[in-house]
């Protein structure tokens, strides 16, 4: 994974030439067909243009898996990540305010990589090859508190994807 630099450009493909004219615009020329700023791997769009809905949003540095909204504008993402916000990381999950900064107070405490999540009752179930207190889990559930709940149950392999009924 390539670390994302924020506020300089990114391209989605290669650029192969660079000219600069007499009032000094640099000209690129390759293979895209969109430049822009770096966004990092997770970003809100504003609903009505489809665009990138805040400028201040916390930078997210690794993968990005799964989005969940936490019903009050914001969300909760999985994945794996080494940098949120201005904080160098360890972890597999976050929460995101609905202005795109990270809840600092919402640390779980776990690590490795989450595949999916789901939302139930102030519950949030975390499913993936996770570490939580350096064991190893497939499951963990998290409250909307950021405290991970007693359910413990037996955990093999690695899960990829999640039903919560009821």
């Amino acid at each position: 994974e390539v670390a994302a630099r924020p506020n300089t450009l990114a391209f989605n493909g290669r650029v192969f030439t660079q000219g600069r004219g007499s009032d000094g615009t640099r000209y690129l020329g390759g293979a895209f067909t969109h430049v822009g700023t770096v966004t990092g791997s997770g970003v809100a769009l504003n609903k009505q243009t489809g665009r990138v809905a805040n400028g201040d949003f916390s930078m997210i540095e690794g993968r990005v898996n799964v989005v969940i909204s936490d019903g009050a504008g914001g969300w909760y993402i999985g994945g794996r990540f080494t940098r949120l916000g201005n904080r160098a990381v360890q972890t597999a999950v976050a929460h995101i305010f609905a202005d795109g900064s990270v809840d600092e107070t919402w640390q779980p405490g776990i690590s490795g990589d989450v595949n999916d999540m789901k939302l139930a009752n102030n519950i949030i179930y975390v499913g993936g090859s996770l570490s939580v207190n350096n064991q190893f889990r497939s499951l963990v559930a998290i409250g909307t508190d950021g405290v991970l709940t007693s359910w413990s149950p037996m955990s093999l392999g690695s899960v990829q994807t999640l039903l919560v009924a009821g």
